[in-house]
């Protein structure tokens, strides 16, 4: 077996192997051409690239037109070297590559028979005069020093045309919603299978780079109709490193400021709604006594982090510990209780004094702590060969919880294990006594990349990730009806007190139990790429992307659930509107049939892209590719053999054709400014919250 054949089939046998863990690690890559003082090519330059990023060296040699091209460089600063017999060593630092760049770097040799180095340092940072990408990106030397949240996404609100829209799903890019960014760690889609939002985050420290990405993206990125978020985690290094942190917060004044005013209908109110329903109101002048009486709630947070090497310039790693502990305590009253004016600080007040007197209960609280944590591993195995592989962890846990602020909460549910109050319309404590509200949390991401490079014109990738959630572990449920207020009863007089509740009250069962709630998500690239000089430097990449989604399901309930519609209509089939005496009710499900969700389903979905990056005299590069995309939504039909097997929502590859264009031109001829444009089509990812309902 051939040399190249051999290599080919290392990648690929390593590719099976890391396929249901690892993921894509965008690098970028420099290129470049090399002359003599009269700006004659030069063959067999070698290239040295040396980075702290960076597992080794990179090399690379000139061919006979003394064109050099560096792949899969981590982002990072570089010191580029340039020898050869006869000439004098140049060496080019503080050369910054970003991520998904490309960095042209042309350089001049000076012939001499003395080896005496020549070193340029502090010139202007080169920009990616290949690319039509309109974004920005951090490294954790900037965003280090800036104000921050403790979350990445605390950083994305400073880059031109990103903000967050509450009423948009949080992040908007250039005016797009929410559910139409894609967000990667280390390469792993952490994007929702539901809903399509982050359903990942990665502590400030555990980050090195991040990148935002609006517009102009080649066809090797889909599903995105707003923006691309790339997260690179930290790695290792020739030298050890490590970090220690430590974080507390509660929620006093001193820390978080008076609260905001704001809206809402009146809790106590009985429809039909006016405007009279509609009342502004300050949580901290209603409730806490203007803020200084406040729910006790703290925060610890803690960050230990290691990195170094196993073998020098061979294999690094990067370890990190981040657990997070955040609890409140609250005391809280219920409507349900008798008032007691004696004791109410305005006597018939329920705009300013809710409570009216009502008796107060002590030490309601929720914990929760969140497990999180990265270990990396970045490796060189063959010669022209990168690998990484990252696992990142987000699992948490809850228990307990707090009755709502404005007493209108079920009195009888177990928010804490002792809470076990009489109902006197039973005469019946709760039949969860000794349980709490909670569940378990697992999320966690796989991710790696293999690159491999052929030769100087030859590049293999193949990259793939896995990303996994649950709701498991529930340890609050009760067996029996469940019965739910939408609408008050307070406004009837002949219904007993004991009997009487605000809209939103519910007996406490719950409407299902959550056995398990398993989404996950695999995925795989295979990338080829070609260059190849034919009236100009010709780009050519293809590849090829699986996509499994998956989800299994058990939120069922094996018994009624009852919802009372006080003092409401019911729109008939035939445009009537019935009520009752009291309103109408519904009931879902019985005691021999299943109400909830119930389901076991996946997709296989393939995408198939091309791309030329075409440079034509050194100047003007054009950009143009396609890809098209095979998807569809699953039946949740599961257990119904008709329907189980059903594809509702189907997108063939000629359903989903989508070109990309582009061109961009060098100005000055230097990398120091540039004129670009771009257009394409882009087509959201489908999601399964369509099916689920």
């Amino acid at each position: 077996m051939s040399r190249f054949k051999r290599s080919i089939f290392i990648v690929l046998a390593l590719a099976l192997m890391f396929s249901s863990a690892v993921a894509q690690a965008p690098t970028g890559k420099v290129v470049g051409k090399v002359t003599d003082n009269q700006g004659v090519p030069l063959p067999g330059v070698t290239i040295t690239a040396d980075s702290t990023k960076l597992v080794g060296q990179a090399n690379a040699v000139t061919d006979d037109t003394g064109v050099y091209r560096i792949f899969s460089l981590p982002a990072g600063t570089y010191a580029i070297r340039f020898t050869l017999p006869g000439f004098r060593p140049l060496t080019r630092r503080e050369i910054i590559v970003q991520l998904e760049q490309t960095v042209a770097l042309n350089v001049s040799l000076e012939q001499s028979t003395i080896a005496e180095d020549i070193t340029v340092i502090g010139q202007s940072p080169l920009i990616d005069v290949k690319s039509t990408i309109k974004g920005s990106t951090m490294t954790k030397d900037v965003f280090m020093q800036l104000p921050r949240s403790r979350d990445f996404t605390g950083l994305l609100a400073t880059v031109p045309g990103v903000q967050y829209e509450d009423n948009q799903g949080g992040l908007s890019v250039d005016g797009a919603s929410g559910t139409e960014n894609m967000f990667y760690v280390d390469g792993t889609n952490i994007n929702a299978l539901s809903k399509g939002l982050q359903a990942q985050s990665i502590a400030m420290e555990m980050v090195d780079e991040v990148k935002v990405t609006a517009s102009g993206y080649s066809a090797d990125f889909g599903g995105s109709m707003g923006g691309v978020v790339n997260v690179i985690t930290r790695s290792g290094g020739n030298s050890f490193h490590g970090d220690m942190y430590g974080y507390y917060n509660n929620q006093t004044l001193l820390m978080q400021g008076k609260s905001r005013d704001y809206y809402r209908i009146d809790p106590y109110a009985t429809r039909p709604y006016t405007a009279a329903s509609i009342e502004k109101i300050n949580s901290d002048d209603l409730y806490y006594d203007g803020g200084k009486n406040r729910d006790d709630y703290q925060r610890f947070e803690g960050i230990f982090s290691l990195g170094g090497f196993i073998f020098k310039d061979r294999l690094w790693f990067y370890g990190s510990f981040n657990p997070v502990y955040g609890r409140t305590f609250g005391d809280r009253w219920f409507t349900v209780d008798p008032v007691d004016l004696t004791k109410a600080t305005k006597p018939g007040d329920i705009k300013n004094d809710p409570r009216q007197g009502r008796q107060m209960y002590n030490d309601f609280y929720q914990k929760d702590l969140n497990l999180n944590g990265q270990v990396k591993l970045t490796l060189v195995p063959l010669k022209g060969m990168r690998m990484s592989v990252s696992w990142v962890n987000n699992s948490s846990t809850r228990r307990g919880s707090v009755p709502a602020i404005a007493g209108t909460s079920s009195k009888y549910y177990s928010y804490k294990s002792d809470w076990n109050p009489i109902n006197p319309s039973t005469g019946l404590g709760l039949l969860t006594a000794g349980k709490q509200y909670g569940f378990d949390y697992p999320n966690w991401s796989g991710s790696g990349n293999i690159d491999y490079t052929v030769s100087n014109n030859f590049l293999v990738n193949f990259r793939a990730g896995y990303f996994f959630t649950n709701t498991e572990n529930q340890q609050l449920f009760v067996p029996g009806t469940y019965y739910g207020f939408n609408g008050a009863n307070t406004a009837y007089a002949e219904i007993p007190d004991s009997l009487k509740h605000s809209s939103g009250w519910n007996n406490g069962a719950g409407t299902t139990v959550t056995k398990q709630y398993i989404t996950n998500r695999l995925s795989s690239n295979l990338d080829l790429t070609y260059y190849l000089n034919l009236a100009g430097e010709h780009a050519f990449k293809a590849g090829v992307q699986f996509i499994r989604l998956a989800e299994n399901v058990d939120a069922s309930r094996l018994s009624p659930v009852v919802t009372l519609f006080w003092d409401q209509e019911y729109p008939w089939y035939t445009g009537e509107k019935v009520k009752g005496k009291y309103g109408y009710y519904e009931i879902r499900g019985d005691f021999n049939s299943v109400y909830g969700n119930f389901w076991n389903i996946h997709s296989n979905n393939w995408a198939i892209y091309l791309q030329d990056s075409w440079t034509i005299g050194d100047r003007l590069t054009l950009n143009y590719g396609l890809r098209t995309e095979s998807e569809y939504v699953p039946s949740m039909a599961t257990g119904d053999p008709q329907w189980e097997n059903a594809k509702p929502i189907f997108f063939h590859f000629a359903d989903k054709m989508a070109p990309r264009l582009g061109a961009v031109y060098d100005v000055f001829g230097d990398s120091s400014l540039k004129v670009f444009g771009s257009f394409g089509l882009y087509y959201d990812v489908m999601k399964l919250y369509q099916a689920e309902g």
